[in-house]
């Protein structure tokens, strides 16, 4: 959390110079929504409810110079995650509470990113992309 505010706050002042830039970080539905119990995932919960409010504010701060926007992921395949994560049977838990029956895979992130971040893009000033699209 610090990491992120540290660095947002370091970029922000050269984007307001030069006229706007955009800052997205990364969120995930456990900040509002804690469908499985288990060490490490109170914590991860609350954590990514901070990164929401701290977006919400940044954007209202250096918006709409500044693009701030989160990106509110579920459950992604990167092959790490809170002790005892992986266990065959929390795992069918998971995918029986996804939209499409599978994980997510980092691409699909690192394509939502690139697109908050094109400058054409720019109408996209304080909405959340995630499990529901806010117009």
């Amino acid at each position: 959390m610090k990491s992120l505010l540290f660095c947002s706050q370091a970029v922000a002042p050269v984007m307001l110079a030069q006229g706007g830039g955009a800052i997205v970080h990364l969120s995930s539905v456990a900040a509002r929504v804690n469908q499985l119990s288990g060490t490490g995932y109170a914590v991860y919960g609350a954590l990514k409810a901070g990164v929401d409010v701290l977006t919400r504010s940044m954007a209202e701060e250096w918006g709409p110079t500044v693009r701030v926007n989160a990106v509110r992921s579920g459950r992604i395949d990167s092959g790490e995650g809170p002790p005892g994560s992986t266990v065959p049977e929390r795992m069918a838990v998971r995918l029986a509470l996804t939209a499409l029956g599978r994980m997510g895979a980092v691409d699909d992130i690192a394509h939502v990113v690139a697109f908050l971040c094109k400058r054409r893009r720019s109408l996209r000033y304080r909405r959340r992309l995630g499990r529901r699209w806010r117009q």
